[in-house]
């Protein structure tokens, strides 16, 4: 059980994670942990990538390595367990809003329920599954509403022996035995549509997804199978190019979400999906219609809001508004304690594009440590900026340092993955600036060929993340061609 130390090193995942919940929760000081159990706890929140031959080392020093593996493995399923009991035990009622509250509430009276039962105390149970029937039912609760009701008709055949209930929760159970069927076949087709990487996406295209979900629709008029059947409709239509069709899909969602009332936040949800479809047609207008919408909309979500600046500062940086796109920089940075990295690569392309010659491109790079260290994704944007502000400030010379590393970057890291093409496509363009010593008419003719590449392999801010051309390239390289000789 214990020959492998990644079993243990794995486990210590979960661990943190429940005491980044507990500590979010508020309830590190509602609880007395003692001996092994509170440095166990103090280490893992404090040096979570310590890996588990310190923690052998550290808290049981004295016992032989094989021994100290099974003590600290039996350790943090010890401390796991009394965290998790306590999250459970202790009233959370003012953190969630009036639906969760619900939920939860009602999840706990099924577990009750099963336990009276097996306990002896039946009718307590019964009491409990015939009210949790009835909110389960009016608040769409597909498992709940089988699981009581089975649970119901069991009692009433077996036990209370009441004909009448027993055929009415037996068809209850049966309708929505075949209904949880209907959200299974749902979710399973969700499942297999975001499991692949979107550079298969011709080959999922190729599956009817629409037919397949519209007569369940049509159908069955719960949460669970609308909210994920037109997540399907409208990832099915990006993964096809059918930009407007996943747009009128998500305003049929937000139509039929709505008749939902106690489910605001997947409403929500799509109206927010919109917004990537209509910045990849060059929507800008409406793209700033569905943001505005949006934000009126966002509440108290600090994730959300930040996602809708994030949709709000590409709106601006593809309408070349560099000085509306720092406006957003500068709000979210009154909003957040530390900007995203990623936010600094969004302020360093419109500073530059702008011609701000008070750029520092090393402050910039010490701002994006992570991202800096990345072979794929944002890092790209790292090495656009460089040769960049490079040629903002005139300093050829650096660039021609830089060719060989961006050539062998290119080959190894953009050339291999169909999601990084435009990305390489743009780097051998603009390793032709130092090829014909950064002057225009070579490089132009140069480029053509490039450029029609580009054109016939359109940006897809949809399926990839929209980060991965933060400015459409053919705008960069527009504007390289204005610094050129």
């Amino acid at each position: 059980m214990f020959n492998s130390d990644n079993q243990i090193i794995r486990a210590l995942k979960p661990l943190i994670d429940v005491i980044e919940v507990f500590e979010k929760l508020g309830l590190h000081q509602s609880i007395i942990l003692n001996g092994n159990l509170q440095q166990l706890y103090r280490v893992a929140k404090e040096e979570p990538d310590a890996d588990d031959n310190y923690l052998r080392r550290k808290i049981f020093p004295d016992s032989k390595k094989s021994n100290a593996r099974i003590y600290l493995w039996q350790l943090k399923s010890k401390l796991t367990d009394q965290l998790i009991s306590h999250i459970l035990q202790v009233d959370l009622d003012e953190r969630w809003t009036s639906f969760q509250r619900g939920y939860f509430k009602v999840w706990k009276r099924y577990a009750y329920t099963r336990i009276l039962i097996g306990i002896g105390l039946r009718q307590v149970a019964i009491s409990i599954a015939e009210k949790s029937l009835k909110y389960s039912l009016s608040n769409h609760f597909t498992e709940l509403v089988l699981n009581f009701s089975r649970i119901l008709r069991d009692h009433y055949a077996r036990y209370g022996k009441d004909k009448k209930k027993y055929i009415y929760y037996q068809t209850l159970s049966r309708n929505y035995f075949a209904l949880l069927q209907q959200e299974d076949f749902i979710e399973d087709l969700y499942n297999e549509l975001i499991l692949f990487d979107a550079t298969v996406a011709q080959n999922r295209g190729k599956k009817d997804y629409q037919g397949l979900v519209n007569p369940v629709l049509e159908m069955y008029k719960t949460f669970r199978i609308h909210y994920l059947g037109y997540t399907i409709k409208v990832l099915s239509y990006q993964i096809n190019g059918e930009y407007l069709k996943a747009v009128e899909a998500c305003e049929q969602a937000v139509s039929s979400l709505d008749s939902f009332p106690d489910y605001s936040t997947p409403s929500f949800t799509f109206r927010l999906r919109k917004i990537p479809n209509l910045l990849q047609m060059k929507l800008y207008g409406e793209a700033e219609t569905s943001i505005r919408e949006c934000l009126d909309l966002v509440g108290a979500s600090k994730h959300n809001w930040l996602i809708i600046h994030h949709y709000k500062v590409i709106l601006q940086l593809h309408n070349q508004e560099w000085d509306a796109a720092l406006k957003v920089v500068r709000n979210v940075e009154d909003e957040k304690a530390k900007l995203p990295e990623t936010w600094y690569i969004y302020k360093a392309y419109a500073q530059i594009l702008k011609g701000n010659q008070d750029f520092k491109l090393g402050k910039f790079l010490n701002q994006i440590g992570v991202l800096s260290k990345e072979k794929r994704g944002m890092n790209i944007h790292v090495r656009v900026i460089e040769i960049l502000y490079y040629l903002l400030s005139e300093q050829h010379g650096k660039i021609i340092d830089m060719q060989e590393a961006l050539r062998e970057y290119s080959k190894r890291h953009l050339r291999k993955d169909q999601a990084t093409f435009r990305s390489d496509v743009f780097m051998r363009m603009l390793l032709l600036l130092p090829r014909y010593s950064f002057r225009s008419i070579g490089i132009d003719r140069s480029a053509k060929p490039y450029l029609k590449k580009l054109a016939d392999n359109p940006r897809d801010m949809v399926l990839q993340d929209t980060d991965l051309e933060v400015v459409p390239f053919e705008i960069l390289w527009e504007w390289v061609l204005t610094r050129l000789h």
